[in-house]
């Protein structure tokens, strides 16, 4: 999204981005690249501050391939209020007015991030499931970055699903070790006692790719926002990845602890996707 202005009429650059190698902005286009072997790659953006008072663009969004949008990031913007404000003032007027052009054109409305309030009035708001993509459960993990238990089970009376987090920060329930894998399935399992199966997916939140700029991004991210790494940097430093299940190369061994766990096959599924097609279908389809 680097460069490319968000103006009413089609700009010369939206073709090479609709055509992105591996976008799979349709829940056809993940079926193919699943059968195929491939990546698919879905066009999700983390903060809608950029959209203003100006809301034709999120067409033009949806014209570039975006498919999941986030309401807000950690902070206040013109829609709601993020996780880490003192007081959440909840949904706006203009955060209202997003919702109903997202509903319209068939972007899903995404909630890591927002408010607690934020949260469950933008939900009341959608006529469409949303989604938490990134985020644990607050009653293991308390973390203002994690979710009570009215916000999971609000998204689930959505039809939307939470998506369970290996980031160590938010990952981590306390204790002298790192999280592993088995706190990942400690995440899941808690969401599917809560609110079902249906209801819960992968949100590894990891990069692709590690580089120089990851490890200042990392410390960026300790000076900016301590209520959410500073107790797990302190016990553990710099780096803030869990040890497993944090990057698409790790998810086999979040898939045989899933089976160790007594999850059956099918369930497995769900939890590494079934679920999270199910919520495309349903908003994509308005596109």
């Amino acid at each position: 999204m680097v460069g490319i202005h968000l103006h009413s009429p089609p700009t010369p650059r939206i073709p090479a981005v609709r055509g992105f190698p591996g976008q799979a902005p349709s829940p056809e286009d993940i079926r193919k690249a699943k059968a195929s072997g491939r990546v698919g790659i879905i066009l999700g953006l983390q903060n809608s501050e950029f959209i203003g008072s100006q809301l034709h663009r999120v067409r033009t969004l949806w014209r570039l391939g975006v498919r999941v949008l986030q309401l807000t990031y950690n902070e206040r913007n013109r829609f709601g209020d993020g996780c880490l404000e003192p007081t959440d003032g909840g949904l706006t007027r203009l955060g209202r007015s997003v919702i109903r052009e997202l509903n319209q054109v068939g972007i899903v409305v995404d909630l890591a991030h927002a408010g607690q309030r934020t949260a469950l009035e933008a939900i009341e708001a959608s006529e469409l499931p949303c989604i938490v993509s990134h985020a644990n459960p607050r009653r293991l993990a308390p973390n203002p970055r994690n979710l009570t238990d009215d916000v999971i089970r609000a998204v689930a009376d959505s039809g939307g699903l939470v998506g369970v987090c290996g980031w160590g920060p938010i990952c981590w329930r306390g204790g002298p070790s790192r999280p592993t894998v088995e706190d990942v399935v400690a995440h899941i399992e808690y969401i599917v006692e809560l609110v079902g199966i249906e209801h819960v997916g992968v949100g590894l939140d990891s990069p692709a790719s590690c580089s120089p700029r990851l490890s200042q991004h990392a410390a960026d991210i300790n000076a900016t926002y301590p209520e959410v790494v500073g107790g797990f940097v302190a016990q553990f430093g710099q780096t803030l990845d869990a040890r497993y299940a944090v990057s698409l190369g790790e998810l086999p061994d979040l898939t045989q602890a899933l089976l160790d766990r007594g999850f059956p096959e099918a369930e497995v599924r769900q939890i590494l996707g079934l679920n999270a097609l199910r919520v495309f279908e349903a908003v994509w389809k308005r596109s």
